[in-house]
């Protein structure tokens, strides 16, 4: 066949059809050839647009093309193609155009002789190796542009990486380009950088919180900052404006959300930086507290025993988060908002147990997240009235003798006959006769033989019998 000459090959279609920016020389010559001898010359064939758009294939493995165009040359077709040529790849568009190395992103390659029915296939990677060339990825093809699915890594990278884009066609292999993926970023600490929380890791639900984010993978892939609760799907934030000031450091503000205790994490098109709580770790933890200092109204009751284990309910304003509760100088050990659809529960009301402490008046005072970021002193509320403590007291009668014992630990009678526990303590009581006697059975709260099993309400006595064993 005679080569391609410019402005002499006649080309029934040119790929004109479709854009008229396309032509011969960027996309096809769609030929007639015709034979001519001394008989006459051969017969015409009808040659329609070859077909550009959308790909898919059928379920026979023909490229079906709409009524108007041809999904490969007619018979009498001959049929000349430039070489592949790229121009530019979509992936050099800033953050948001970079390629996904879990795979799926659709990019846009830019050029020229790129027509469906002579395209072999796009490499990604070494265009000599057979696992570089993708087909069955495209999504789109005219004779200037491609769209097609990028495929994945095995592994992800923390920062951007690139790989080889070429075009394979029948006319030969095309220059290579540099398809840009981006990674997922680490976060290695997260802290305020201003206002009364600044140096740490603080700050109010309300949002606005200048924080500087430490890490690896920021700079040229970073798309938003996300605020994701480590508890529950109730908060949630997206910053979209942020600065990387470098690739390892990058500066934004916290958004108003739900009070919470959340993961900070930079997200690109790959995925977020990992949660450091999924690990148990606490590098990316930010603390949104209910803004405002905590104030005590009431607490009920005012008072209880100095063994301890009153339970009192602790009513005020901003008492979400909760660090820290004393009676006195004895910190609590078990306390707990009440009950809400936020990591710190509710903001007006505290459960605690009362500790042991001395017969007297002791104050009350609570502290919270916030307290203790900004520094503001902690709830006070009068005091806590310590009275004599509940002792549960066990007596011995009848002419028999033996022993009685507590669980848990106090009481072994007849050398201790009286302990305080602390209120509420669930206590069990057992006899055991000595030779010669027989257990006869409780009086006071318990009866009968059986293990006497009390709850510490208030001063108790009870009283085992022992009898002597008829001989």
């Amino acid at each position: 066949m005679p080569a391609f000459q410019g402005g002499t090959t006649s080309c029934v279609h040119d790929g004109s059809t479709f854009d008229p920016s396309e032509n011969a020389t960027n996309d096809i010559c769609q030929a007639q050839v015709e034979v001519t001898t001394p008989n006459g010359t051969s017969a015409d064939s009808t040659i329609l647009p070859l077909y550009e758009g959308a790909f898919n294939i059928a379920e026979d493995g023909v490229i079906p093309a709409p009524a108007g165009q041809e999904s490969a040359p007619a018979a009498t077709e001959y049929d000349y193609v430039p070489k592949p040529t790229i121009t530019s790849i979509s992936t050099s568009d800033g953050p948001g155009s970079l390629a996904s190395e879990e795979g799926g992103s659709v990019v846009t390659i830019l050029g020229s002789g790129f027509n469906l029915a002579t395209l072999d296939w796009v490499n990604f990677g070494n265009p000599a190796q057979a696992t570089s060339q993708q087909f069955f990825a495209l999504v789109s093809v005219t004779g200037r542009k491609i769209q097609i699915q990028a495929p994945g890594f095995e592994n992800t990278t923390v920062k951007p990486s690139s790989l080889s884009v070429s075009i394979q066609s029948v006319a030969g292999l095309s220059n290579l380009t540099n398809a840009t993926y981006a990674g997922v970023p680490s976060v290695s600490a997260v802290q305020a950088t201003a206002g009364p929380t600044s140096g740490t890791n603080a700050g109010p639900a309300t949002g606005g919180t200048p924080i500087e984010i430490d890490g690896s993978g920021f700079a040229n892939q970073a798309l938003a900052v996300v605020f994701n609760d480590v508890a529950s799907p109730f908060s949630f934030g997206t910053q979209y404006n942020f600065t990387p000031s470098s690739d390892t450091m990058l500066t934004t503000t916290t958004v108003g959300q739900n009070p919470a205790v959340v993961d900070t994490q930079v997200c690109t098109v790959t995925d977020c930086s990992t949660a450091s709580s999924a690990d148990n770790e606490t590098s990316d933890i930010f603390f949104l507290y209910p803004p405002g200092d905590p104030k005590i109204d009431s607490i009920t009751p005012t008072s209880g025993p100095a063994n301890g284990g009153t339970q009192v309910t602790i009513t005020g304003q901003n008492l979400g988060c909760v660090t820290r509760i004393s009676f006195g100088k004895v910190a609590v050990t078990v306390a707990s908002n009440a009950e809400a659809l936020l990591d710190c529960g509710a903001t007006d009301t505290v459960v605690v147990i009362a500790p042991a402490g001395k017969v007297g008046k002791v104050p009350v005072t609570l502290e919270t997240v916030e307290s203790d970021a900004t520094g503001a002193p902690a709830a006070t509320f009068g005091s806590f009235t310590y009275t004599k403590p509940f002792a549960l007291k066990v007596r011995e009668s009848g002419k028999g003798s033996g022993t009685v014992t507590s669980s848990p630990a106090g009481i072994r009678c007849p050398k201790t006959c009286s302990h305080a526990f602390a209120f509420g303590k669930a206590v069990n009581l057992k006899a055991k006769a000595a030779r010669g006697s027989s257990f006869v059975g409780w009086s006071g709260r318990c009866r009968g033989k059986t293990v006497c099993k009390l709850r510490i309400t208030g001063p108790l006595t009870e009283t085992a019998k022992f009898g002597q064993k008829k001989h």
